[in-house]
């Protein structure tokens, strides 16, 4: 196994999160980018995002970060930004509150930079909150389905939405408009 990601997280009121990874995904301004250990060394604009930190015990942080930069340098990942947080430290509904009380002025173009900031802010924050649960229910999805296998064999449970064949041709996948209606509520007017 090659060596972790040192990875700190720095807003403008001091360190967020520090420590050692396996992965680190974060948004661009060009997109999304996955950092493993050994990549090429790179310096990119962040936006308003939710950086999901896979640490060396397999554990995922979720933080919400606005506006920065994100820098990989000798398997040293550093992302600055104007504020980050945590997510199980965000109020999602003061969050949610603050995008509806401030969308209006924003999508009119009437907003000082001071709202837009906050309104970036509370976006990212939703994200953050949105991923981390994601990732959460995700983990637990892999956690029974571990507990559900008997040797080689899986055992269904009686409320599963998968087909208990083992011929894969009839295999149903699960639908994606959760995941639709979970991103339309992220970005209001979208």
């Amino acid at each position: 196994m090659s060596a972790p990601l040192e990875v700190t997280v720095v807003a403008a009121e001091g360190r967020v999160w520090e420590g050692r990874a396996i992965s680190v995904v974060a948004r661009t301004t060009e997109g999304d980018i996955g950092i493993l250990a050994n990549h090429a060394p790179i310096m990119a604009a962040l936006v308003p995002c939710a950086v999901k930190i896979t640490r060396v015990d397999g554990v995922t942080e979720v933080v919400a970060v606005s506006d920065g930069f994100i820098s990989v340098f000798n398997n040293h990942v550093s992302l600055l930004s104007a504020f980050g947080e945590i997510s199980s430290e965000i109020s999602v509904d003061q969050a949610r509150s603050t995008i509806a009380h401030l969308h209006g002025v924003v999508d009119s173009g009437e907003a000082d930079q001071g709202q837009v900031r906050e309104y970036n802010h509370a976006i990212a924050q939703v994200r953050a909150a949105s991923t981390a649960a994601s990732t959460a229910s995700a983990s637990w999805a892999r956690v029974l389905t571990r507990r559900q296998t008997v040797g080689s064999e899986a055992t269904w449970p009686k409320s599963s939405p998968w087909p208990r064949s083992t011929d894969r041709s009839d295999r149903h996948r699960p639908p994606r408009a959760a995941h639709r209606a979970r991103s339309a509520t992220i970005l209001p007017g979208s």
